[in-house]
């Protein structure tokens, strides 16, 4: 297995790279080493060859990509959710959330140096380690199709990645709503709004929203992937 791992770890770099950011710019923003990013990958590497499934139609290399960038921006939010400022870094956050207060605005990251009177490194180190980290989001009430959205917005828009998404959320999913429901929320993953929706179910447009909010509640703290 270990042979395995090493021989793929150009797979592991390039779906940190492809789906979150350089890893160059993740070492720096995040405060960590190349090891325990490259670790993380591996880790997410296994367990894309423990759960995948031949019989899907897609190939090896698609789907670990996705795991292993899931499994890394997953890292990288729980680092970011304990992460304690120094206390130099704690008085600094106050002092610039003062002068944005003052000014309506947050100025950059050299406005800030000239006026605190501080270095652009310690202006930035601050801010990323007092940042908020957004967790990856499911765009399910507003009835988008399947996505993958990262911590910056962006949006991963691959075909594949869409027909994994939207049949792992159909499987997590099936034993747990009516038959009903169940009709509801595949035609919500087929591009189709809430008015849409309804129109082709047979049901209200209030009816649905309460259902695809059930849905995003159930997969809040559930993986896209189906890993037994």
């Amino acid at each position: 297995m270990g042979e395995v791992i090493c021989q793929n770890e150009k797979l592991i770099w390039f779906a940190i790279r492809k789906y979150i950011a350089s890893p160059e710019d993740i070492l720096e923003q995040n405060h960590i080493e190349k090891d325990d990013l490259l670790q993380q990958g591996r880790l997410a590497f296994i367990k894309a060859i423990r759960a995948f499934d031949v019989n899907r139609g897609f190939k090896f290399s698609t789907y670990a990509a996705i795991v292993i960038s899931r499994e890394v921006k997953r890292f990288l939010r729980d680092k970011g959710s304990i992460i304690r400022p120094t206390r130099s870094a704690s008085k600094l956050l106050l002092r610039i959330s003062q002068l944005q207060e003052e000014m309506g605005y947050l100025p950059s990251v050299e406005d800030l140096a000239y006026i605190l009177g501080e270095t652009e490194s310690s202006i930035t180190k601050a801010l990323t380690i007092g940042r908020h980290v957004t967790p990856i989001s499911v765009c399910l009430e507003d009835g988008c199709r399947a996505m993958l959205q990262d911590e910056t917005g962006g949006e991963i828009e691959d075909g594949v990645v869409g027909k994994l998404y939207v049949d792992s959320i159909l499987d997590m999913v099936r034993d747990k709503v009516t038959e009903k429901e169940m009709e509801i929320i595949e035609h919500m993953l087929k591009d189709c709004n809430q008015t849409q929706t309804a129109k082709s179910t047979g049901v209200s447009q209030m009816r649905v929203s309460r259902i695809m909010k059930k849905v995003a509640e159930m997969l809040k703290d559930i993986d896209y992937v189906n890993e037994d």
